[in-house]
């Protein structure tokens, strides 16, 4: 990750790269919402500037409108933190129950948040999921049934069903007139080898941002970002834009 341009961002900045782009921010307050008992309508919660906490989003540019097969990106995202580096899926998550952060996978990409302290510990759960997950056969299993539930709740939803036919009517074979999730023959069809496929085709540096926010040191944290993902191999683009 050589760094070729960068540029102060309201005291962040933002560090372009050859094929990966990085920005860090410490200006960007994270809004927190509460309901108004009285009104019963959301409104700013009190400040809470106080709390040492961060965002961040590893964006990848691997989903529907990428994937070589309906419903391979929603599949490939899902089971992206089901194993990685050697560690099981309920222990990646025990160990970030234990610091109170949380981790969420998808086809485009990871985001979490946590406390700046465990910053490091959430930026390597990043990393190992984003880079290096191990995408277990009954992983795979577990997480196909649940799209596949899915898109049988969405047939049986009259706004969905009606939404998905004025996409086909407007789109016709372009991915977005598909489902997001793909179907439930397609779904089916996927085998472990089109997940890994599709992950070393599209998760490369050319495809992702990565931005973190709010309570950070800006030169310690792209140092971090170096640390954790400076070694990420980059591919050509078999499926361009």
């Amino acid at each position: 990750m050589t760094a070729v341009a960068s540029a102060d961002l309201r005291q962040g900045r933002s560090i372009t790269h050859v094929a990966f782009c990085v920005v860090i921010t410490n200006r960007c307050p994270l809004r927190h919402w509460c309901v108004n008992r009285s009104t019963a309508s959301p409104s700013p919660a009190e400040p809470r500037d106080a709390l040492p906490e961060v965002a961040v989003r590893l964006w990848v540019d691997a989903g529907r409108m990428r994937e070589a097969l309906p419903g391979v990106g929603a599949l490939t995202g899902a089971c992206l933190d089901e194993g990685t580096a050697g560690r099981s899926g309920t222990e990646i998550a025990d160990g970030l129950a234990s610091i109170g952060a949380h981790v969420a996978c998808g086809g485009g990409g990871v985001t979490a948040r946590c406390l700046s302290a465990d910053l490091p510990t959430v930026m390597g759960v990043v990393a190992d999921v984003a880079l290096r997950p191990d995408f277990p056969e009954d992983s795979i299993e577990q997480r196909r049934g649940q799209l596949i539930a899915q898109v049988r709740a969405d047939a049986d939803d009259p706004a969905t069903t009606g939404r998905l036919r004025l996409r086909r009517e407007l789109y016709a074979d372009h991915p977005l007139g598909r489902p997001a999730n793909g179907g439930e023959p397609e779904l089916t069809a996927l085998a472990h080898e089109d997940l890994v496929a599709h992950h070393a085709t599209l998760f490369v540096p050319r495809n992702a941002i990565l931005t973190i926010v709010r309570d950070v040191d800006v030169e310690a944290t792209l140092a971090l970002a170096r640390a954790t993902l400076g070694a990420w191999e980059d591919r050509p683009q078999l499926h361009p834009r």
